[in-house]
């Protein structure tokens, strides 16, 4: 004898897309994520975004990008609908200088397998 239990949580999505507020243009990468699973994605290359969740799961939906303020909105406000967000620049990030070099180049040396204690 087989019991099947079908449980079926009540899922919705919420997409849309996540611009500059100051220039309007789109931005890419910006992460959209629920605080509470953990779920999150990042914008494709047209600053678009589309998350499925379970409604118990969402508390608060955060959209985050570098450079810019993140916004907070509460479950109450992003249920099963199109949410475009508009991020303030937040603090300027500044310049970060990446020095790299190598240390003694191995083959210029014929020594293998050295062991120096």
């Amino acid at each position: 004898m087989h019991i099947v239990l079908q449980v079926n949580a009540q899922r919705f999505q919420i997409s849309g897309f996540v611009y500059d507020a100051l220039s309007g243009e789109v931005l890419i990468g910006a992460v959209v994520y629920d605080a509470t699973s953990g779920k999150g994605i990042v914008t494709n290359p047209y600053g678009f975004y589309s998350l499925v969740l379970d409604q118990h799961e969402v508390s608060h939906l955060i959209v985050s990008f570098v450079g810019y303020q993140a916004q907070a909105l509460g479950a109450d406000s992003i249920k099963g609908r199109r949410m475009d967000f508009h991020l303030q620049p937040g603090v300027p990030i500044e310049e970060v200088a990446i020095i790299g070099g190598r240390p003694d180049d191995i083959t210029r040396t014929t020594e293998t397998g050295v062991v120096r204690l």
